[in-house]
């Protein structure tokens, strides 16, 4: 794990790690028929892969349970029999679970992890998977090409998964090292909603989902062996599910002429993987202006803005230049569009709706909107709350509580935090002397919901006003937005609340070569209901400190 991410880590999930019953976690999650897991488990038994009395087992022995090297290749082995002992449904990809436990090169991303996950679930590349593996030894003393590598590698990874030796009081640590594979993931993937992580230790598999909104865990981890059809469920689930039930955003497509595709399809190449997140381009419908009925196309040809997109906790918000695209799938027009997704909280009113009306916007300098939703996958909005966690009810923070079982040993971790600040704990987890499993608790939740949500801004694509020209430019723009605040101040009732030289764009103005100041980003505006006059009469009803 990358030493500097740490202290990112724990601010995301501080307060925002939850766990959940296991039973409605694995229903939700991951929901395969029960007839299903019932075949595979008596092919599995048929095939002498698991025995009852033994449990799991590998090459013809049983797993060897205390060493990590012997772990990869019999959870792989068995994890690759159980995706295959079940017709793949027409799901549009295609995956297979592979190992790696080689240290990698140093990355000039601090927030990256240093390695590569010990086992992960990977789309397609079956004929390609030996010669990356060659090309990752080549070049591992190249940090430079390394990284490029490994950044392409990312983006094809759908699940990952954290192998320990055995049941450790250093399980925290282990969680921590799972957070930092999923944020890289959300890094390098900008069409995944959530991402779900496994933590296997010894006898004992964990799963854990994370979104927008935090972490949310199973309550208490359970015995592969003695319990195979939960870890059926979770294999079958993983491999098989539909694309958005895994954590895809079936709403944005690459744009690979003539046809559009999804990241997760099979007929991406190696190719389209290698350059960066800033190039890559997407296709994403937005609704057409003015209440039409009508869906129109946009392409997304340069990321402006990724700053956060790795958060576990926040708005993760992508910005990017958009053209838009005729029904052929042609550019319509040279018009730049400006094209924001983010997770705004499900208390606050879409940016759509803080915006002034289009022409009013234009004569006082703020951003013009052009269109704007919420995300909708197969009919329904996403949010973290339903469409992610399915309403699940997650359980109360231990507060100082214990289980009643007998404890082996207890682990508690605290958030790293400035020197003059008191550390917070974030995670506690008791390991059960019984039967070796983990407790799971938070000391503290406060669960911030969120909606996916887009807008679409036109005639709003500039630069920020730091990269000004010369001083008279930077007057004019300072007084066009000064102009467009006091408005909406007098005339709205509303606070933008977030001026920066970001959010004050330098955009094309009607003459040749002129430009205008525009104020943009109105995520933490507010509208008050009600505007009070304040009146001082005279100079004594003012109270100055002498």
């Amino acid at each position: 794990m990358a030493a500097k991410g740490k202290p990112r880590l724990s601010r995301d999930l501080e307060s925002h790690c939850c766990v959940v019953d296991i039973e409605p976690f694995l229903k939700h999650y991951f929901l395969i028929p029960p007839e299903h897991v019932e075949a595979v488990y008596e092919q599995m038994l048929s095939k002498d892969l698991y025995r009852a009395a033994e449990g799991w087992e590998y090459d013809g022995k049983p797993m060897i349970r205390d060493l990590k090297e012997s772990f990869h290749d019999p959870f792989v082995s068995i994890s690759e029999a159980i995706r295959e002992a079940i017709p793949q449904a027409n799901v549009g990809y295609s995956c297979r679970w592979f190992k790696s436990h080689d240290q990698g090169a140093a990355s000039s991303d601090v927030e990256a992890p240093l390695i590569r996950p010990d086992i992960f679930l990977l789309l397609g590349m079956h004929e390609d998977v030996k010669q990356w593996e060659e090309k990752f030894q080549a070049v591992r003393d190249t940090p430079t090409e390394f990284e490029a590598l490994t950044t392409a590698w990312w983006r094809r990874v759908a699940v990952v998964m954290e192998v320990k030796p055995k049941e450790s009081i250093d399980v925290i640590d282990h969680i921590n090292q799972l957070m930092e594979y999923v944020r890289r993931i959300f890094r390098e993937q900008l069409d995944r909603i959530f991402v779900p992580g496994l933590l296997f230790t010894g006898t004992q598999l964990a799963v854990w989902v994370v979104d927008r909104s935090g972490a949310v865990g199973m309550a208490k981890s359970f015995n592969i062996h003695e319990e195979p059809k939960k870890f059926i469920q979770v294999i079958l689930g993983c491999s098989s599910l539909p694309p958005e039930r895994l954590g895809w955003d079936s709403t944005m497509k690459l744009w690979k002429q003539p046809d559009c595709i999804h990241s997760f399809s099979e007929q991406v190449t190696l190719d389209d993987y290698k350059n960066s997140i800033y190039e890559r381009h997407w296709v994403i419908e937005m609704p057409a202006p003015d209440g039409q009925p009508l869906r129109e196309r946009f392409v997304a040809v340069k990321a402006l803005s990724v700053l956060k997109v790795e958060s576990m906790n926040g708005r993760a918000t992508v910005v990017w230049a958009a053209l838009k695209l005729d029904q052929n799938g042609a550019l319509a027009s040279d018009e730049i569009y400006v094209l924001k997704q983010c997770w705004r909280p499900s208390t606050a009113k879409p940016e759509g709706e803080l915006y002034p009306p289009p022409d009013e916007a234009a004569e006082h300098h703020i951003g013009q909107v052009y269109s704007y939703e919420d995300v909708k996958i197969n009919g329904l909005t996403v949010t973290t709350q339903s469409f992610i966690r399915g309403n699940l009810d997650h359980l109360p923070a231990l507060n100082g509580t214990r289980p009643k079982e007998e404890k082996l040993e207890e682990t508690i971790r605290k958030r790293p935090r400035l020197e003059a600040e008191e550390p917070v704990e974030i995670y506690r987890v008791t390991i059960l002397e019984s039967d070796a499993s983990y407790v799971f608790n938070s000391a503290e939740i406060s669960i911030e919901h969120r909606v996916f949500s887009r807008i679409l801004l036109r005639k709003s694509f500039g630069m920020p006003m730091h990269f000004f020209s010369s001083l008279p430019e930077l007057v004019n723009v300072c007084s066009d937005v000064l102009g467009g605040i006091v408005y909406l101040y007098f005339h709205k009732k509303t606070l933008q609340r977030d001026i920066s030289i970001g959010n004050i764009l330098i955009c094309p103005g009607t003459g040749n070569g002129n430009t205008r100041g525009c104020l943009i980003d109105f995520d933490y505006a507010k509208v008050a209901d009600v505007m009070k006059n304040t009146f001082i009469e005279s100079a004594s009803q003012l109270q100055v400190d002498p």
